[in-house]
């Protein structure tokens, strides 16, 4: 009996996002070229643990653009206000990090020194990029406030913009 409860229960969540879907779909041409007075709608959807997937996305435009859109959101958008979340976060994190050189190669100019912006941006994107591969079960999104106070250690830096 309870397994035919939790498959009627799925088969209601199934219908719901199809609907949500078929929604969505006509508000999404926001979603289509950046747009820098509509780029809080898009982010909504990427970072929300409901929609990550961009399944509506990916049905209006096609995977190859998801992606591209993603990825410009991404650099445009997203990264430079996680940068400075961080920043205001860690005033103290300005200058120059030693790092260590590739297989011992002390003449190597790009092994030596780098600045704590490339770090930091490779940090951020690195993260990025671990929310984006993530798969989320829809058991585990109910509250997407909820579902990031959960993985706020894991996206640490993600989550303070979403929070």
């Amino acid at each position: 009996m309870k397994g035919d409860f939790e498959s009627k229960l799925e088969a209601l969540w199934v219908c719901m996002m199809v609907e949500v879907q078929a929604t969505l779909a006509p508000f999404l041409t926001f979603a289509s070229t950046y747009n820098v007075n509509k780029v809080h709608n898009m982010l909504a959807l990427m970072l929300d643990p409901h929609f990550k997937s961009l399944d509506v996305v990916k049905t209006v435009f096609g995977w190859e653009k998801m992606i591209h859109m993603v990825v410009e959101y991404d650099n445009k958008a997203l990264l430079p206000l996680l940068v400075v979340a961080f920043r205001f976060l860690n005033p103290n994190s300005n200058g120059l990090t030693k790092a260590t050189p590739v297989d011992g190669d002390k003449d190597s100019i790009f092994g030596v020194v780098t600045s704590n912006e490339v770090t930091l941006h490779g940090l951020l994107l690195n993260e990025l990029n671990l929310f984006h591969h993530l798969h989320v079960k829809s058991k585990d999104f109910m509250m997407p406030l909820t579902w990031w106070n959960i993985h706020d250690a894991r996206f640490s830096n993600v989550s303070l913009v979403v929070q």
